[in-house]
């Protein structure tokens, strides 16, 4: 689609959802960046209280509905949250760049309309990679914080994820759409 033909009537609903998709990108791209801006020292505490109040949450509601009867102190949970916590940094940047994944297939996929839809699923895949990347070099210049190659494994992981879930759905609802016809 050449530009011109974006500023037409019929293609200002489009050029307007693309546009809020894109600016969803940014500011989910933001937020990723900013946690990695946090100093290690910072970013461990953050995360530590994290679990600590879904820990103390779940027992509240687990007790509450007498699935449990765990009274547990603070420093109990505190410990607890100590040994889950680098589990939980795991799986937050899986969510983190699940979400990037989705989000910049649908962009992708709205915007590029083009048969070959590996080719949206691919550059989806690079883009996040790419960023992760970026995103664990980023770090290598935070106090406290390093790069690591298995950060950014797992967060194209979480990526290709969120990229394959959105790609069975959208498969799944084309070719039902198809058979419908």
């Amino acid at each position: 689609m050449e530009i011109k033909e974006w500023f037409k009537k019929e293609n200002r609903r489009k050029l307007i959802i693309s546009t809020i998709m894109l600016l969803l990108i940014i500011a989910w791209m933001i937020l990723i960046f900013q946690f990695s801006c946090m100093n290690s020292k910072d970013s461990d505490k953050a995360s530590s209280e994290t679990v600590a109040t879904i820990i103390e949450n779940s027992l509240r509601v687990t007790n509450k509905i007498g699935a449990t009867h765990s009274y547990s102190t603070h420093n109990d949970i505190l410990n607890a949250s100590k040994v889950i916590n680098p589990l939980m940094r795991k799986v937050a940047h899986f969510s983190e760049y699940f979400i990037l994944g989705v989000l910049i297939i649908i962009f992708l996929n709205y915007v590029i309309e083009n048969k070959k839809y590996i080719i949206v699923f691919l550059i989806s895949l690079v883009i996040c990679a790419l960023y992760a990347a970026s995103d664990e070099f980023h770090q290598v210049f935070i106090s406290g914080r390093s790069g690591q190659a298995v950060d950014v494994c797992i967060d194209t992981l979480g990526a290709l994820t969120g990229i394959i879930l959105y790609s069975t759905y959208y498969l799944a609802y084309w070719i039902g759409k198809k058979k419908s016809h």
